[in-house]
């Protein structure tokens, strides 16, 4: 099983490296970005993310169905730039469905002021 994330960012460098940290190790990065004027691409390639251009067009799913069909692995975790995943073991491990159990990883949401991302869509 191939696990990937998916991406769209604007402005996200004061909050994306600590994101993509909480993820690395996953086989696949998509950053679909709608117009960043900072180092969000830049710190986004220093993770081995894959970028796309998108221009913002006030369509959020539009851009989220752009990042996904960009995707290739079986498993795509969509994630926004400042979203940090929790790991607590292997992201690649499978539920223990024998006893009721669950995968042992949570996603995390960042108090509002930690990530100033400036212009939001």
């Amino acid at each position: 099983m191939k696990l990937g994330v998916s991406m769209i960012v604007r402005n996200e460098e004061s909050c994306l490296a600590t994101a993509l940290q909480s993820i690395v190790g996953v086989d696949e990065i998509i950053v679909v970005d709608t117009g960043s004027i900072d180092k969000t691409k830049e710190i986004a390639a220093s993770f081995g993310a894959v970028i796309y251009d998108f221009p913002w067009i006030d369509d959020f799913a539009a851009a989220r169905n752009h990042a996904l069909s960009q995707a290739s692995c079986d498993w795509i975790l969509i994630l926004d730039g400042d979203d940090e995943l929790e790991r607590r073991g292997d992201l690649h491990e499978s539920p223990d469905h024998g006893d009721g159990g669950r995968a042992d990883a949570g996603l995390q949401r960042p108090v509002a002021d930690q990530c100033d991302v400036g212009d939001d869509h």
